[in-house]
């Protein structure tokens, strides 16, 4: 059955003791401990199956993508395997079925497949096939984030990572993916609308040396408690799949909040901005954003913080933190290539906050 909110595994384990029967002098008094006894036991026994049947059993929340492929859905499945070592093979199965009728389609298709995998650590390691690396751009990252998701059901399992013919996986930047949990992604990626709105952004995004920027148009479907503002910055986040230019700033970047208030939007970062992608300079990665949103029509200025300790990184916050307006001189020349992404959003639910 299809799921819409997001289920809490609650596995409930009821231990029950048995009592033993002394000796006992007289046979009438013998006859009723024996007859007290028996219906005791009889009850403690009947509960004790009673808990064996429901510990024996697994209520798992599995993701799937929904029929037209922009967002997720989540699919409740029981079973009565409990380990590691059966469950990962179990969801490995169930995550390569479709059903129209309830609305999904298989994550693990015929283009790659997992041809192995390990629990050490309670990390899970998968080995994927190299049709993997044909993926790319939202469509990888909504797969990946099926992957993680279904196999964090297992209590045994805290992190999964991914390598494709058994080298870790990396993004377009060549950086390490690592170990992912249920907090890596930015949104849930889980639909609560059959009827998604849309839009056409101006995005700007990288050039391939991370020098410059391009400018990027590109369709965008997204859920209608998600921000504008919030589906730019998740956007910024991927690669345009239709052009040679990149994302400018990590996936990983936390956007720990956003609002726009008087044609000003403010937008506090984590740390993990200062990680930007490789061969980015750190101006092109604050205007991407800057140019980005100042291309939404409430918004005219940008107010960037970006949290750090002091230990972090070698680059100065002081120098990043402040108050920008859109920057042109950064943008190569226009081209007339325009990306048709197809790409559905919801990250309300992800780690930002945004009030309008």
């Amino acid at each position: 059955m299809k799921r819409i909110l997001s289920l809490l595994l609650v596995m409930i384990l009821v231990t029950f003791s048995a009592c033993g029967a002394g000796d006992s002098a007289g046979t009438s008094d013998t006859s009723s401990a024996d007859t007290s006894g028996t219906s005791d036991t009889s009850v403690k026994d009947a509960s004790a199956e009673e808990s064996s049947q429901e510990s024996s059993e697994s209520d798992l929340t599995l993701y799937y993508l929904d029929t037209s492929g922009y967002s997720l859905v989540e699919v409740e499945y029981e079973t009565e395997a409990t380990t590691a070592s059966d469950l990962v093979p179990l969801i490995m199965e169930q995550l390569e079925k479709s059903d129209s009728e309830e609305g999904y389609r298989a994550v693990i298709t015929e283009d790659f497949s997992v041809s192995a995998f390990s629990v050490n650590d309670e990390i899970l390691t998968l080995y994927l096939t190299a049709g993997y690396n044909n993926l790319s751009g939202y469509s990888e990252v909504l797969i990946r984030s099926a992957m993680v998701k279904s196999f964090l059901n297992i209590d045994e399992i805290s992190g999964v990572e991914f390598y494709v013919e058994n080298t870790p996986l990396t993004d377009t930047s060549g950086n390490n993916v690592g170990i992912m949990t249920a907090d890596s992604f930015l949104s849930d990626y889980v639909t609560d609308s059959n009827t998604p709105l849309s839009t056409t952004l101006t995005l700007y995004y990288a050039t391939a040396d991370g020098t410059k920027l391009q400018k990027v148009t590109t369709d965008a479907y997204y859920n209608v408690n998600s921000s504008l503002e919030q589906v730019v910055m998740f956007y910024l986040k991927v690669d345009p799949e239709e052009s040679d230019a990149m994302a400018a700033i990590s996936e990983e970047t936390k956007v720990l909040r956003i609002s726009v208030t008087d044609g000003i939007c403010y937008v506090d970062l984590g740390s993990d901005f200062l990680s930007s992608t490789a061969n980015v300079s750190t101006q092109v990665a604050v205007y991407s954003i800057v140019n980005s949103l100042c291309e939404l029509d409430n918004i005219n200025k940008v107010q960037l913080m970006v949290y750090s300790s002091d230990e972090e990184g070698s680059i100065d916050v002081t120098q990043i933190n402040g108050l920008y307006e859109k920057n042109t001189d950064l943008v190569v020349e226009e081209t007339d290539e325009t990306s048709d992404d197809t790409e559905l959003v919801d990250v309300s639910s992800g780690d930002s906050d945004s009030s309008n």
